[in-house]
């Protein structure tokens, strides 16, 4: 795996990770691409990110996405690696709000380049990004393994 310095912080970054970090920018509304115009830039519309950040520090963050891509040599290899420890560490099923609804995550599953959270009211079943997810507050046990996925993906 290709390690370079990472432009913005200093701190050693593989390859695929400075693209994205290079490529992508956050505007609270999604993700847009390096030479693409955001045309929702002039709404006021509140943050869209929904992982509660905890305070965990940079250094705890890089440790996790070292620990769940330890030996992966591909980004499909990477998102299998983090498919795993989330499984493993994150407690399910437990509830959250979306879209102003309760809902409870009853697992987390990888759906082609997504993980998802398969979430339910009722009889109704929806996946939603796990990037996408809001946190209850208490998070669940395991969330900080969310938190390093999307500090490592975005």
């Amino acid at each position: 795996m290709a390690v370079r310095p990472d432009p913005v912080g200093g701190s050693q970054r593989p390859a695929s990770q400075q693209f994205r970090a290079a490529s992508l920018r956050e505007t609270g509304r999604g993700t847009v691409f390096a030479g693409q115009v955001d045309l929702f830039a002039h709404l006021a519309v509140p943050q869209l990110f929904s992982v509660v950040m905890s305070g965990m520090s940079r250094a705890r963050l890089v440790k996790l996405a070292a620990e769940a891509t330890v030996d992966c040599y591909s980004e499909d290899e990477e998102l299998s690696g983090w498919y795993a420890v989330i499984e493993e560490h994150v407690a399910v099923p437990f509830k959250t709000v979306v879209l102003g609804v309760e809902v409870t995550v009853e697992k987390v599953d990888l759906r082609g380049i997504q993980i998802v959270a398969v979430c339910s009211r009722g009889p109704h079943r929806q996946a939603i990004d796990i990037i996408d997810l809001p946190l209850p507050s208490p998070a669940p046990e395991g969330a900080e393994w969310i938190e390093a996925f999307c500090h490592w993906a975005l």
